[in-house]
């Protein structure tokens, strides 16, 4: 297990008019057939300690209820197509961008450059310097930044770590990105660590400073969902589901090879059931597999 990537960076399903965060990135497991086969935390498991968070400070998150049939492709294919438009519904009040996602759907070995403002949600993550990205995450609302556990675990048992954030960028080094400092961390009380697969690797971070994506066209809010009775949760994120990642983070094992601008790359659930994914992880119910059987993404 290795946090290659970008940790705490999310995961997102097009639910045909805007985005949906369906997981947290955590940590990147290597093992043939599979290269780079990506491990998240499942988000649907945990709304009910988002909200709860939430809710002690008087504001709302957006979560989306599924209540359509998901098709789920059984046989993916990864040849070389023309770039997808994935024009937002600019009505919706989270998920969505200013501009479009633009989407190589084919087989990018690291991920592909991002459009710029297309990824609004996202979130960079600065543990001890301000200049210098750690982890990803996502604008929860104006006061709140989800992000995985393991990011800030050492920083909470480290006070004296200034943890701020970074929004309303694609390119780290954009003069005009907002920053904010937090000032409240919220780790899942059942996290263990990453000893254990990082089990609950989800935390929530507290702003000193409310952000306003209401009246900043470059910032949003991310969607979360809720998944619908006879469904069940583990259930959801179904092998094959077509799924995109964002991310800063390392794009080579082995490497030092961080990019500055935002990358994002398509890749597909994976069966629990498999023998590979399911060594992987510590329990399909709050955690599922995600990349490409031939590798070279997430």
């Amino acid at each position: 297990m290795r946090s290659t990537g970008d940790p705490g960076s999310p995961i997102f399903e097009w639910d045909g008019y805007r985005w949906q965060q369906v997981g947290i990135a955590s940590y990147v497991f290597d093992c043939a057939p599979f290269r780079s086969l990506g491990i998240y935390t499942r988000i649907v498991e945990y709304n009910d300690w988002i909200q709860s968070i939430i809710n002690n400070c008087s504001t709302t998150i957006d979560i989306i209820e599924i209540t359509t049939t998901i098709s789920i492709a059984d046989n993916v294919t990864t040849t070389v197509k023309p770039p997808v438009f994935y024009p937002c519904n600019r009505t919706s009040t989270c998920g969505c961008g200013v501009v479009p996602v633009v989407l190589t759907p084919s087989r990018i070995v690291g991920g592909e450059n991002a459009v710029e403002y297309s990824w609004p949600m996202i979130v960079s993550l600065r543990l001890y310097d301000k200049d210098s990205h750690d982890c990803g995450g996502s604008i929860l609302s104006d006061s709140f930044i989800l992000t995985a556990a393991h990011c800030v675990d050492g920083v909470v048992s480290n006070p004296q770590g200034d943890v701020t954030i970074a929004v309303g960028m694609t390119n780290l080094s954009d003069p005009k990105l907002i920053r904010r400092t937090v000032d409240h961390i919220y780790i899942h009380p059942n996290y263990t660590g990453e000893e254990d697969h990082n089990p609950h690797d989800i935390a929530v971070l507290h702003l000193n400073q409310s952000l306003t994506t209401e009246s900043n066209a470059f910032l949003t809010k991310t969607c979360i969902h809720r998944v619908n009775p006879p469904t069940l949760n583990n259930q959801y994120i179904r092998n094959g589901t077509r799924l995109t990642v964002i991310g800063w983070g390392t794009r080579k094992s082995g490497v030092s090879d961080e990019p500055t601008i935002l990358q994002q790359v398509e890749v597909y659930a994976i069966d629990f059931n498999d023998s590979i994914c399911r060594g992987a992880m510590n329990d399909t119910e709050i955690q599922f597999c995600a990349g490409l059987a031939e590798g070279g993404k997430g």
